[in-house]
């Protein structure tokens, strides 16, 4: 209603960058009414979250009850290409490019936030998602023309890597996980057959679920804790941080199962950065 009244271009004009702006064969709208849609199917995701990430239900269900939860999302649906104008390029060949434009969008999306007096938790929320939104995407295998190769069905997909996606966005993977599902919804290009909607969606549902699971076993028992760096030797500082991310990839792909094998791997990086224990 804003948008038909023209409201809306006069409070958001960065959204009319992208009028007439064309996409790569995935889309079958330009930039600015691609966005609209993805706000329309995050409402409908909202309202009715039934048939989006079936493993992670439970979880969904509880993530959206919370009052704050809905009106983010859809401002995070709403701001989630608003980089791509300034990021447009077009090769010889006529293949379009938008390289850089979840960065882009993050800083644009802070200040569109701030203009509006968006609490800070949430500005930084939907700056990380305008930021990250296309990797649950890359992640699955989609390509800039909706391929997805057979290499990056879900169970080629590790656990470190789905870690290094969540990471930037925690304790929202859920909220995530929703816009990649609002935008690749809203992108009905020749190239984007039912077949690989629901090849995408499945893919993301599994790598949503493997992790919840891998977060309530790590809640039991990490394999490693600061504790034990301490007691290693190991002065409390910046480099606890990298030693555990490195152990817990490490233990997420298998490459490390018992605490002897975490120590040497946390001297190891300590090594590498010219740290011994006492």
């Amino acid at each position: 209603m804003m948008d038909q009244d023209g409201v809306l271009a006069v409070i958001l004009p960065e959204l009319e960058e992208g009028c007439d702006m064309p996409q790569p064969s995935l889309h079958h709208l330009d930039v600015r009414d691609h966005i609209l849609a993805s706000v329309a199917e995050m409402e409908k995701l909202i309202m009715d979250p039934t048939g989006a990430l079936a493993a992670s239900h439970d979880e969904l269900e509880e993530y959206l009850t919370r009052c704050e939860i809905p009106p983010m999302l859809l401002m995070a649906a709403l701001l989630h290409d608003i980089g791509k104008p300034r990021c447009f390029t077009q090769d010889e060949d006529g293949r379009i490019r938008f390289k850089g434009h979840g960065k882009v969008g993050a800083q644009v999306a802070r200040e569109i936030l701030g203009r509006f007096a968006w609490s800070m938790e949430v500005r930084r929320t939907v700056a990380s998602f305008t930021h990250h939104h296309l990797r649950p995407l890359e992640l699955a295998g989609r390509g800039q023309d909706g391929i997805i190769e057979q290499e990056h069905s879900e169970q080629f997909v590790t656990m470190s890597a789905i870690r290094r996606l969540f990471r930037e966005v925690e304790p929202h993977e859920l909220g995530l996980m929703l816009l990649a599902i609002a935008d690749s919804r809203a992108a009905m290009g020749p190239a984007a057959t039912p077949q690989y909607q629901t090849e995408i969606e499945l893919i993301l549902d599994d790598m949503l679920r493997r992790y919840l699971d891998y977060k309530k076993q790590q809640a039991r028992e990490p394999l490693l804790t600061g504790k034990d760096l301490i007691a290693a030797g190991y002065e409390p500082g910046a480099i606890f941080g990298e030693i555990l991310r490195a152990v817990e990839d490490a233990h997420m792909d298998g490459e490390i199962t018992t605490k002897e094998q975490a120590l040497e791997l946390a001297r190891r990086v300590a090594q590498y950065h010219g740290i011994a224990p006492r």
